[in-house]
């Protein structure tokens, strides 16, 4: 299968802008927004672009949480690394059609954000059809209680959780029931059920904010 490109011009839930939200409520938005193509340029980041561990790293996260169906053969290729550039965070970012589903990826540090366009029926059903929610030895389907409400016209949700076992534990949706942002933290799926964020830099927002200035 063939990715088709997407305009750029093209917000896929139909924002120039993130919402004003409290600052609780910003994690949201985040990656929701594809820059303009002068500012990835700008921002390019070609250090972390030719840095083989970062890129498999990337590409690994993406691998392991959308369906195999929805990431492009010449995902490598297409990820590109720039500093600053969602809300003040260093990412790399991609975005492509597979046949009639448009999918947007953002990579920072400690986070993937990934925007599909059309959603489907709901959310939750969206999240079935294009995250990768059951592992190997899953003894139970995968599932969780939900916590939703609304920022302006836009429908949230997420996990209330004490504690996240794995990525699957972590996930922040958004929609206007057209488009459906997903957000979740990198936490491996380990075996046993006991997780941990792949990461020895304690996931602050700094750290996350300076990915690729930071030291190897």
């Amino acid at each position: 299968m063939t990715p088709q490109e997407i305009p750029n011009a093209e917000q896929l839930m139909g924002l120039i802008r993130e919402p004003r939200a409290q600052a609780n409520m910003e994690f949201f938005f985040k990656g929701l927004i594809w820059p303009a193509p002068e500012a990835i340029k700008s921002q390019a980041d070609k250090a972390a672009q030719a840095n083989v561990d970062l890129m498999n790293d990337t590409v690994g996260w993406i691998d392991g949480v959308l369906k195999p169906d929805l990431v492009a053969p010449d995902l490598r290729s297409r990820l590109r690394a720039a500093r600053a550039i969602v809300s003040g965070q260093d990412a790399f970012l991609a975005r492509y059609k597979m046949e009639q589903t448009s999918i947007q990826i953002v990579v920072t540090r400690f986070r993937l954000h990934f925007v599909i366009a059309p959603c489907g029926p709901s959310p939750l059903a969206a999240m079935h059809q294009f995250l990768q929610l059951y592992q190997p030895g899953d003894e139970h389907p995968w599932s969780g209680p939900w916590q939703t409400g609304q920022i302006g016209a836009l429908t949230y949700g997420y996990q209330p959780r004490a504690s996240e076992a794995d990525w699957r534990d972590s996930i922040y949706y958004l929609t206007n029931g057209q488009a459906v942002k997903f957000s979740l933290k990198k936490i491996a799926v380990r075996p046993g059920g006991s997780g941990g964020v792949k990461s020895i830099i304690a996931p602050t927002e700094e750290a996350e904010r300076n990915w690729f200035a930071a030291k190897p």
